[in-house]
């Protein structure tokens, strides 16, 4: 199973199957609209862009990464 931490690394199927697989991403399972994709940790993004606190970031950071693994597990296998 790919790393749940990269948005872009999907299943195969997940890339190569559905209606608008092929608008979004090429052959080799690449975006297709988005040449550089930057990372941006999400505690720097709460921080940044939410103006949440520095101190509360860090368990509900964790928080949301658990729960983000948990429902890509749910995703991908229901892919399969």
């Amino acid at each position: 199973m790919p790393c749940a931490c990269h948005i872009y690394t999907l299943h195969c199927q997940v890339w190569s199957t559905g209606r608008y697989a092929r608008d979004y991403f090429n052959r080799s399972g690449d975006l297709r609209h988005i040449r550089r994709l930057r990372f941006w940790p999400l505690e720097s993004v709460l921080v940044e862009k939410y103006k949440w606190d520095v101190a509360e970031v860090g368990g509900d950071a964790e928080v949301v990464k658990t729960r983000f693994v948990v429902y890509m597990a749910a995703q991908l296998s229901q892919v399969r």
